[in-house]
């Protein structure tokens, strides 16, 4: 599977996907409008960069009822 930035808040790793717990990042996909798209883009390009920086260490949180 292939390593990637869905968005400013989850990525791919290794199969799975990853939601970085207590962010919340505009969408570049069903975005309300383009300034909500330009914006999503620019969070996933800086997710890209945080994680292509170094080490990333990941801690598995319990989900919530709701699947948040």
């Amino acid at each position: 599977d292939r390593n990637c930035v869905v968005d400013g808040a989850t990525f791919r790793h290794d199969g799975r996907e990853i939601r970085i717990a207590g962010v919340e990042a505009p969408s570049r996909v069903a975005a309300a409008c383009s300034a909500e798209q330009q914006l999503g883009r620019v969070a996933a390009d800086r997710l890209q960069t945080l994680l292509s920086g170094g080490r990333v260490d990941l801690q598995a949180l319990q989900r919530s009822v709701g699947g948040d």
